[in-house]
């Protein structure tokens, strides 16, 4: 999609991928562009799963999975050993996210 958008001329100052993998693909993508990161494009990928894929270091969104897979286990254990619909009330998890910086987004001063 990054080399599309470059091939048709659409100005890009920032991208934000769904995943590491596809911010990896992005950084590709600008790079044989011509374009620097991040002094021409910042790049942010999602899931934190991957920072040393990429040159410059990628900065990624934690999302939290490490939190969001042990209360996931903990609450499955709780409606097992309630053994039965409706024994356990359901209940909300909100994770914990947190932005990683790293090489891949600040640009230049002023920027």
């Amino acid at each position: 999609a990054v080399a599309a958008l470059l091939a048709a001329g659409a100005p890009v100052d920032a991208v934000l991928a769904l995943d590491d993998a596809l911010a990896v693909g992005a950084l590709h993508a600008l790079a044989e562009g011509g374009l620097r990161v991040p002094e021409d494009v910042a790049v942010m990928g999602l899931g934190d799963l991957a920072p040393g894929w990429a040159r410059p270091a990628l900065s990624s969104v934690d999302l939290g999975l490490d939190d969001v897979a042990r209360t996931a286990v903990v609450m499955l254990l709780e409606r097992v050993a309630g053994a039965g619909p409706g024994q356990v009330p359901p209940r909300r998890h909100e994770a914990p996210f947190r932005v990683v910086v790293r090489g891949t987004t600040g640009g230049p001063a002023g920027g």
